[in-house]
């Protein structure tokens, strides 16, 4: 059994908790009779806070909207509930969650929790009719212009890219009775509240569900592993509609609760497979690829401490910090757990307050940085409110 080791929160004179700085460092201030991943980090003074009225459920579009007989305020729960995660739109300082799908649910609106004003809104209609009865199931919805897509289940399928102020949208599983995978791509754009779907050049990714995609803040594109054809390059300023590389063909079959992260300061990613409801469907591993390298293929990633990461949920939480200059982990309760890529030691930070549960299915980007307020916003349930977490 692993020893922990923690500080109270009320320290006498001999003890401090560790600074920000010194966590920064912390493969450094390990004494030498103990393992990193025996200390615990107690911030103190910061921590969790609810932010109150942020319940999506109470901005959904009530029941038989728009003449369509659907109960779409009943079964909204599963925008969040379904497998479905988020984006983090860093210009305006807001989260955009967008999910639903399969025959989970049929509404394929937009919701914005902004952390300027602690707020969460509908900042679009769902389009009717919906794809409910329909098969095949269609990537788009009416007007079929490529201005709507259909809903889906979108895992970490979800990444904001700031050099077009976009959200990036791949696959999922689309809204009708079998749930079928798509491989389709669509631009949101935040300030005009409108889609566009995208036709890039180059090799496209499978249609199979849970892929993954991060931005490379270095090189400016968004990384996509769609899980069976391998890992891909989008780069959205490319042409008309941004281009596709095929960079492995190495795939990750097993499961559905997968997330992904790109560390800057490694030019590395990283990789979640999940450990939830459906365990023995998932491999409960992490995965990197020395992508600042060009080493592309993925390999199994042996780490120390953050048990708690790999039990009881799918696809936990991850965000970059980019002061720590470290991936920060999520997987329910009151910690986090901060990657030294030197050691390669899960650090366990205990904050103060107790956020929602996660949702089995998982978090996905639904976890988020905001440099804003240099803290972190999760969003869960739909009827329950989002929290903030502040760690220095």
């Amino acid at each position: 059994m692993k020893k922990l080791i923690i500080f109270s929160i009320v320290l006498s004179s001999a003890f401090n908790p560790l600074t920000a700085n010194e966590l920064k460092n912390s493969s450094e201030i390990t004494s030498t009779n103990k393992k990193p991943y025996e200390d615990a980090v107690i911030i103190s003074g910061i921590g969790w806070k609810e932010l109150h009225s942020t319940q999506l459920s109470s901005v959904a579009p009530k029941n038989d909207f728009g003449g369509i007989k659907y109960p779409f305020r009943f079964y909204s729960q599963y925008v969040t509930g379904a497998w479905s995660g988020a984006a983090f739109d860093s210009k305006r300082n807001q989260l955009l969650i967008f999910g639903g799908g399969h025959g989970d649910y049929y509404g394929n609106e937009v919701y914005a929790l902004n952390l300027n004003n602690n707020n969460i809104k509908r900042i679009t209609d769902p389009a009717v009719p919906i794809a409910k009865g329909q098969q095949p199931c269609p990537q788009e919805l009416p007007p079929n212009d490529g201005s709507q897509p259909n809903s889906r289940h979108t895992y970490d399928g979800l990444v904001y890219m700031p050099t077009v102020d976009k959200m990036f949208v791949f696959g999922g599983s689309l809204a009708c009775g079998t749930g079928t995978a798509g491989n389709d791509i669509w631009w949101f754009d935040p300030e005009k509240r409108t889609w566009e779907r995208k036709w890039p050049t180059g090799q496209h990714p499978k249609d199979y569900l849970s892929a993954m995609t991060a931005w490379d803040s270095i090189n400016k594109f968004v990384y996509l592993h769609d899980r069976w054809g391998g890992l891909f390059i989008y780069e959205p300023t490319i042409g008309k509609y941004g281009r596709f590389s095929k960079v492995s063909s190495v795939g990750l079959w097993k499961g559905w609760g997968w997330n992904m992260e790109f560390i800057p300061e490694n030019q590395v990613l990283i990789a979640f497979s999940g450990a939830g409801q459906r365990s023995g469907e998932r491999d409960g591993k992490l995965y990197w690829w020395d992508v600042g390298n060009k080493h592309y293929n993925p390999q199994e990633l042996i780490t120390k401490g953050g048990d708690a990461l790999f039990q009881n949920y799918d696809a936990p939480g991850l965000a970059f910090d980019p002061v720590l200059k470290k991936l920060i982990a999520w997987n329910g309760g009151n910690k986090v757990y901060a990657l030294d890529w030197t050691t390669k030691t899960w650090i366990e930070i205990n904050a103060p307050g107790i956020p929602n549960k996660p949702l089995k299915n998982g978090t996905y980007g639904r976890f988020a940085y905001s440099p804003e307020n240099d803290a972190f916003v999760v969003y869960n349930r739909t009827n329950e409110n989002a929290f903030l977490l502040k760690i220095r």
